[in-house]
């Protein structure tokens, strides 16, 4: 049986990086893996084997017949699929303001992960190309697949078209599976609570589990494709690929026909059976990759029931596993800046913190027994790279509520105008009209006037023209303002149509989805990871009553306990404040219970509590005041 070996606390020796245990780990899993994917590629080639004419017990006795090298050569369609997984594996759900926003950001990505689509669409297209050629290297010459139709006797060879859209539809399906792939998400890693160590038998009985799922959606979604892929073949892309196919056919063989445009489909009922069956064979193969691949990539970070970085002997002193500082590797792996390896450190630290069982307590205990490590001890570390982690929920609401408070304006600061010069004379101007105008006399002026107002009855006025000038801009301005006030209802109420439709659900941006945006951050959700720092935290606290012999944990606990309240008293008051954004129509006050959320927060409530009915005894004592183990009460009783 295996035993672990001491754990060295010498701080001279240098760590091993934690990614240094975990791709190994990865390996195993990837192998126990593809073994059940073996088996989903022999009854795919048993199928297609059957199809052929093949017999019976030839058709599905694997060792030196067709069908054998025929599920070898189907494992290369699933390699591009694991690939794909490798290449994009992430831990936790994306998380985005909206469906669609996520996919743009997937389809966008950063600057780590630039070609992510085109790598993605190139390993799908890979696939469904040696999933064609094996299928149809598989028919007998009678299913006409070839690219050259001989035709009657007394007929010249032709180009086919049957093999052009076969292939065009199974590279449709590629593209349409890429999208899906990166929409769906189904690149993302879920940690479970699983207790079982890499088992290809595990896999393969959840295989068995699921097979018959797997092949109903492969045919629906055959059936479906069928449909929509013909339209699209003979709208854009028959006439397009037509003239290449034809001049490569025509300089291969040069007695075919003179080309005058695709020739049109032959036995087309045989063609949609042989073209229904590839698409399922295509699908399944895919289903069942991504399912083996989500299943066996989510064991937990341990290797023969010990954490990953263990260093283990077995029972006669052969090392299975080399680690010489195992806490350094871990404390390497909560650092990493890597979204995969930073949650797996965190979960190993959380098996290690709360699985009771001697080999996890025995090195529980060596996290509180190295104080002399630079730059710091194991639990210096740790407890800032959790509380690190943690307090990130309360840094980025403050982010957002500063994002969102009106900025103040700019103090105008008014300078005391510049001294003129001094007046020539201070006495007022007596007169400041022209002295070279005609003078008129007030009586003169007062009869112009008259005579202006009381002329021929009917003709208007200056008044009159005035007034009536004023009144039409008016109505024009009324008119002008009530156009653009309806047309702007109008559009309103018609985006709120579309978007209450299904064809605008991916364009919402509901309370819940921006909440969980802020809390659990972005582009992908570390409340997996949150929840491990917590729950870690905690236990190492609890106890440190018993296992710090050096008092390490005493002068953390205030921060520990000032950052879970802050924690709580945030959430909650996001919770109630957050202002629903206008795109979400079907928003009520019930959408402010968010489910992940609320369960986040009822965990630290809980963590919180445990930890302040510990040490409330001894608040004085490790300055806690009143006002802190009060504040702290409240938390946990909100």
């Amino acid at each position: 049986m295996a035993t672990p070996m001491a754990i060295p606390t010498a701080t001279a020796v240098v760590a091993r990086h934690y990614k240094d245990f975990l791709t190994p780990a990865f390996h195993r899993r990837f192998t126990a893996a593809i073994l059940p994917v073996l088996f989903a590629c022999w009854a795919v080639a048993a199928c297609i084997s059957l199809g052929s004419g093949t017999s019976f017990f030839w058709s599905i006795f694997p060792l030196f017949s067709w069908c054998g090298l025929r599920t070898l050569a189907l494992v290369l369609p699933c390699l591009c699929i694991f690939i794909v997984r490798i290449m994009n594996m992430h831990v936790g759900r994306r998380t985005s303001e909206s469906q669609f926003g996520g996919f743009v950001q997937a389809l966008i990505g950063g600057h780590d992960r630039s070609g992510t689509v085109l790598a993605t669409l190139l390993w799908y297209s890979l696939s469904a190309w040696l999933v064609t050629e094996i299928f149809v290297w598989s028919l007998p010459s009678k299913s006409n697949l070839g690219w050259i139709d001989p035709g009657r006797e007394y007929e010249r060879p032709r180009v086919n078209e049957n093999p052009l859209y076969l292939r065009t539809m199974l590279s449709m399906a590629a593209v349409m599976f890429t999208a899906k792939h990166l929409y769906n998400d189904d690149d993302l890693v879920e940690l479970t609570d699983q207790d079982e160590d890499e088992k290809w038998t595990t896999s393969l009985r959840w295989l068995a589990e699921y097979a018959v799922a797997i092949f109903m959606h492969a045919l629906s979604s055959s059936l479906v494709f069928l449909v929509f892929g013909t339209v699209i073949y003979f709208l854009t892309l028959r006439h397009s690929l037509w003239p290449g196919v034809s001049t490569l056919a025509h300089w291969l063989n040069r007695h075919l026909v003179p080309d005058r445009g695709p020739p049109g489909l032959a036995n087309v009922g045989r063609l949609a059976f042989q073209t229904v069956a590839a698409l399922t064979s295509l699908i399944s193969l895919w289903d069942a990759s991504n399912l083996m691949f989500s299943s066996c990539i989510s064991y937990p970070p341990i290797k023969k029931g010990h954490p990953l970085t263990d260093q283990i002997v077995d029972a006669h002193g052969n090392i299975i596993s080399r680690s010489r500082d195992p806490n350094g590797s871990l404390v390497r792996g909560l650092d990493a800046k890597r979204n995969v390896t930073r949650a797996f450190a965190f979960w190993e630290l959380y098996l290690i913190c709360n699985r009771e069982n001697k080999i996890f307590e025995d090195r529980r205990k060596t996290l509180f027994q190295d104080p002399d490590r630079k730059p710091s001890s194991t639990w210096a570390q740790i407890s800032s790279l959790c509380l690190a982690e943690i307090s990130g929920i309360s840094s980025r609401i403050k982010c957002y509520q500063e994002s969102i408070s009106p900025k103040p304006a700019p103090e105008v600061i008014n300078a005391p105008p510049p001294p003129s010069l001094p007046k020539i004379a201070s006495r007022p101007t007596i007169e400041d009209k022209d002295v070279f105008l005609h003078r008129t006399s007030r009586p003169n002026a007062v009869g112009s006037l008259a005579r202006q107002l009381g002329q021929s009855h009917g003709s208007p006025t200056l008044l009159a023209t005035g007034a009536s000038r004023a009144l039409a801009w008016t109505g024009n301005h009324t008119s002008e303002t009530l156009t653009k006030t309806h047309l702007t209802q109008s559009i309103q109420t018609q985006l709120q149509a579309i978007l209450a439709s299904p064809i605008g659900a991916p364009f919402r941006k509901t309370f819940s989805s921006r909440l969980k945006a802020i809390i659990f951050n972005t582009p992908y959700s570390d409340r997996e990871t949150i929840t491990h720092a917590v729950k870690s935290l905690t236990a190492l606290t609890l106890v440190s009553i018993a296992e710090d012999e050096y008092g390490q944990v005493a002068p953390t606990i205030p921060a520990i306990i000032n950052t879970l309240t802050d924690v709580v008293f945030g959430i909650k008051q996001l919770e109630a404040t957050l202002e629903p954004h206008w795109s979400d129509v079907f928003f009520s006050p019930a959408a402010r219970e968010v489910e992940e959320v609320g369960m986040l927060r009822a965990m630290v409530q809980g963590e919180l509590g445990r930890i302040v009915e510990k040490f409330e005894p001894f608040a004085g004592a490790l300055g806690l005041g009143e006002g802190q183990m009060g504040r702290a009460r409240e938390a946990v009783e909100l």
